[in-house]
């Protein structure tokens, strides 16, 4: 405990140096949505992407940083604005229920994996954005990992160019709001196999997963704790 000793009566007490207080009872909360990539892997809560990011903050910022885990399995950007799909409610109404300071989305795969087109995903992300600032949240988007086409009977050949189409729209939105945003897709995309990051094809192996959520943590420290 810092702060200098004020001597009164023979008793001595302590003044709290008021940015350490301050400091001391700081916190930040993040919403974290996307499909079932954030929920990898599931018998391991600990190493999910949203928990990475968690105690990656928390010991960067050195006070509590929360993340919240809103991903919903086979999802789409659309799916968490209007409420479907494994989502309780629309977007809308879960922002003005939430206490985060910001919000981060990850969609795509299922996007592509549905032909949804790019004018399409481009509106739904644009509509998840738009409902974040509202309610005064710092709205992050983050671009899905690759796939390998054929990997699985619900991957089509053809699906990563799509996906990679639905990344750059992503992209173009975040510059155009002036908004963060993690670019997963292109950065995995530059390796030399990413094919081997991917347990089957789609989802990150938990080596990934970390990997991914340590770019997120380097995105958004400077709004979580800014120095």
């Amino acid at each position: 405990m810092s702060g200098a000793s004020l001597l009164t009566c023979g008793v001595v007490a302590w003044s709290f140096d008021a940015a350490e207080a301050a400091s001391a009872s700081r916190t930040y909360v993040i919403d974290y949505y996307g499909d079932s990539t954030i929920l990898i892997p599931v018998d391991q809560p600990s190493g999910t992407a949203p928990a990475i990011l968690q105690s990656t903050l928390t010991a960067r910022c050195g006070f509590p940083v929360t993340v919240n885990t809103k991903g919903v399995t086979t999802t789409r950007a659309i799916d968490a604005l209007s409420g479907t799909n494994g989502y309780l409610s629309t977007f809308a109404d879960a922002m003005a229920a939430s206490k985060a300071d910001m919000v981060i989305a990850n969609y795509g795969i299922n996007d592509a994996r549905l032909k949804t087109s790019a004018a399409e995903f481009r509106s739904a992300i644009a509509g998840l954005g738009e409902l974040a600032r509202a309610h005064g949240k710092v709205m992050v988007y983050e671009t899905a990992n690759p796939v390998v086409d054929g990997s699985q009977t619900v991957i089509w050949d053809g699906e990563n160019a799509w996906l990679g189409t639905l990344a750059a729209t992503g992209i173009s939105l975040a510059k155009s709001e002036n908004a963060p945003v993690v670019d997963q897709y292109g950065y995995f995309m530059s390796l030399e196999n990413y094919a081997a990051l991917l347990f089957d094809g789609a989802h990150p192996t938990p080596a990934t997963v970390r990997v991914k959520a340590l770019r997120v943590a380097d995105v958004v420290q400077p709004f979580a704790c800014p120095s």
